[in-house]
Formats: C-alpha cells, sequence, structure tokens
C-alpha cells in the first residue's frame, strides 16, 4: 500500500507494462513518482521529479494529470497550470511545453501512438485537440464541448485512434468522432445520487471504471451494462471512510489500482477475461 504525507495523488498509471510494471503516480503538489513492487508489502520508490513547477497559485484542485508513451519513453503533464509538458521520462528532461489556452485546468491526457496528437480534458467539461508539430500559438486545433461537467478522464479508441472516449463527474461517458467532430455515444455510468471522483477509461478492453465518495465502484461497458462491483472498505476492519480519487486500469492484467486521501490499493479479477466481476 502507497501513502503520501502533505499531498494527494491526483493521476495513476501503469507503465512498462510488457516487462516489469512500474506504477506512476502524480500528486497536487506538482510532483512524479515511480514505484516498483507495488503489489508487495514493501513498495520501492524508485525516482521522483517535479512535473509541474509553475502550479497557479492558491490552486490544486486539479492537481497533476499525466499520460505515458511506452513507444517512446515520453510523459505528457497538465493539472493546475497553463501549459503542458512534454518529459522525457529516462532523462527526467523537459522537451516540450504548450499553452492549453484555456482558463480552465487539465484534468485529463491522452496521445495517439504517433505521440503527435494531444487530446486534453479540462475541468470546465470541455476536450481540446493538440498537435506538436504547429507552433504554440496554433497547437491547439479542435475543441469538442458538450458537458459542463468535470472531465476526468480522455482516452482514443479504434483501431486508427479516431475516436476518443470521455468520462464525466456527473456520470456521463461519451463517445466521440474527431473527423467528424460529433458524438456518436453515450452512456450513464454514475452511482445513483452520487458525484463520481475517480474514473479509468481502459482502452483496450472498452472498459469503463467509476468510483465515488462513497467508496462505491463500478466497472461497466460500453453497452452501459455493470460487469464488476467493489465496496472499497467492506471487511471485517473496515477502512478509514475516505473519498475515492482516482483510479487506473491495468492495460494488459486484470488489475485496478484504486485511490483515496489515504492510501493506494489494488484490486485483481481471477476471470480470463473483463466480462466478470471483480
Amino acid at each position: 500500500m502507497i501513502t503520501l504525507k502533505g499531498s494527494r495523488i491526483t493521476s495513476m498509471q501503469f507503465i512498462n507494462e510488457e516487462d516489469v510494471a512500474l506504477l506512476l503516480a502524480g500528486s497536487d503538489d506538482g510532483l512524479i513518482r515511480l514505484y516498483r513492487k507495488f503489489d508487495q508489502p514493501e513498495v520501492e520508490l524508485v525516482s521522483a521529479w517535479r512535473g509541474l513547477s509553475d502550479i497557479l497559485p492558491g490552486s490544486r484542485g486539479s492537481g497533476l494529470h499525466c499520460k505515458w508513451q511506452q513507444s517512446n519513453g515520453y510523459l505528457f503533464v497538465g493539472g493546475d497550470s497553463r501549459v503542458i509538458k512534454v518529459w522525457d521520462a529516462e532523462e527526467e528532461l523537459c522537451v516540450q511545453e504548450m499553452p492549453t489556452r484555456s482558463v480552465s485546468q487539465v484534468t485529463g491526457v491522452s496521445v495517439d501512438p504517433s505521440g503527435i496528437m494531444l487530446l486534453v480534458g479540462f475541468i470546465d467539461g470541455s476536450v481540446k485537440l493538440y498537435d506538436r508539430r504547429l507552433p504554440p500559438t496554433e497547437c491547439m486545433i479542435a475543441n469538442f464541448s458538450e458537458s459542463q461537467s468535470r472531465v476526468l478522464q480522455v482516452a482514443y479508441v479504434g483501431y486508427q485512434h479516431q475516436e476518443f472516449l470521455m468520462g464525466t463527474a456527473n456520470g456521463d461517458v461519451m463517445l466521440w468522432d474527431i473527423r467528424q467532430r460529433a458524438r456518436t455515444l453515450k452512456i450513464d455510468a454514475g452511482i445513483t445520487d452520487v458525484e463520481i471522483n475517480g474514473l479509468s477509461i481502459h482502452e483496450h478492453g472498452l472498459l469503463v471504471g467509476c468510483g465515488s465518495n462513497t467508496q462505491n465502484i463500478r466497472v461497466l461497458n460500453l453497452m452501459g451494462e455493470t460487469v464488476g462491483a467493489i465496496r472499497y472498505n467492506e471487511g471485517f476492519l473496515q477502512r478509514q471512510a475516505s473519498p475515492i480519487h482516482s483510479l487506473a486500469f491495468h492495460p494488459r492484467r486484470l488489475v485496478l489500482a484504486v485511490n483515496t486521501a489515504t492510501s493506494v490499493s489494488f484490486f485483481k479479477s481471477n476471470a480470463q477475461n473483463f466480462v466478470s466481476s471483480f
């Protein structure tokens, strides 16, 4: 179990998933931490550096959000800042900065396989598309906006990566066609009468995991059917109630990471596919 003092984990991701997987955690103080042996009693901190140094004064509501690209070792980082940073993770070196051209804070980042096109979700409910090849003043090339609810995650999906999924705090999960600039699907992933705090999209399994401040977690498919459910504080020795802040699916294994204000825990399914209960 991973715990932090004085900061809040706002983003998690499994990286190096085809070899010895590491857990990447971003926190609202702008720090990025890498852990290994995260599924063992003695978790080991591998590395840490400051992913965002220009956090907006008095603003730690969004925190830090990032997307790892395995093929080139780049980490795309945004959050309580007016810029998106691209990091060479091996060198811990920032290789590019792009202005968000938004007054809202970044709440989710996704990148296509080429590492050129970025989708970025914002606290005002919008998703913007950026082209890294263009000058900073011209790199924002499209805006997708239908919801006014905070975007919790955005993810490229589909074989040609011409579609993306976005999930919001009010439970809406929407599929968008990038070329047509049109929404093609909308489902309700909400937990009754409760705002969703954490949401994760499995880009290959096309599943959505969502968690609330009551520590209920649902896993559902794009037909809106619940295929898994977790009560985070069940057990003889119940955990102290703490809202769920973020979720993260492992890209290759049946593992879901769940982060609260006090810890990060992991849930695993013994099923052979994702269409089963956790």
